[in-house]
């Protein structure tokens, strides 16, 4: 793979929520140093009903309601012309529908990437140690699922697991200067739920934003 940092790995760290991230002295760690990521973090849209049988769960398609989400966010994204070098995917078909929605409403022409470690269950560490081999790359989409997305998000932010954030159905953060030197870390720059995006977009399918929210 073109991107791939060899000499980088998650190390442990005596039990931290966020162990280091350890790099070989070479000229490619300057590059790690100084160079940082746009990093867009996409929750799957409203998927069919939940099954009882966990095997069928993996297989859930994408709703009616979630596809409907999950459009208006690719709106919104064509709208504010953002565009993504890499989009890497959960292999469950909710969240690769929501990719290739996203995907061709940006022009998107590269392959999409299926992520194992982007499923449910597989943890956040090994995630973001996945993502570590991409550190050369300015703008990635992450379409996933919860809880592992608000952890990710948690950890990249503050370095635990513990900030209270949630990422709503078809619900869009965006992380900027993410850096995979020392340790992975980057900024908050939005976090935003589909109603606020269709409120951008005039989206006549929104529904209603109560004043709580």
């Amino acid at each position: 793979m073109p991107y791939s940092q060899q000499s980088c790995s998650l190390q442990p760290n005596n039990g931290c929520a966020f162990p280091p991230l350890r790099c070989q002295p070479s000229n490619t760690m300057r590059s790690v140093s100084t160079t940082t990521m746009e990093l867009y973090i996409l929750r799957n849209g409203e998927a069919g009903s939940h099954a009882a049988d966990i095997s069928r769960e993996f297989h859930r398609s994408l709703s009616e309601a979630g596809r409907d989400e999950v459009e208006g966010v690719a709106r919104w994204l064509a709208g504010q012309g953002v565009r993504f070098d890499v989009i890497a995917t959960s292999p469950l078909p909710r969240a690769r529908e929501t990719a290739e929605i996203v995907a061709d409403a940006v022009d998107y022409d590269s392959k999409i990437l299926d992520w194992k470690a982007l499923e449910p269950g597989v943890g956040t560490l090994s995630l973001i140690g996945h993502l570590t081999e991409f550190f050369k790359i300015q703008n990635v989409l992450l379409i996933g699922h919860e809880p592992e997305l608000s952890k990710m998000i948690s950890l990249l932010i503050a370095g635990h697991h513990h900030c209270g954030i949630h990422l709503q159905r078809a619900g869009l953060c965006k992380l900027r200067r993410v850096t995979f030197y020392d340790m992975p870390a980057g900024e908050l720059h939005w976090l935003l739920s589909p109603d606020q995006m269709a409120v951008v977009t005039n989206d006549p399918r929104r529904r209603a934003i109560p004043a709580s929210r």
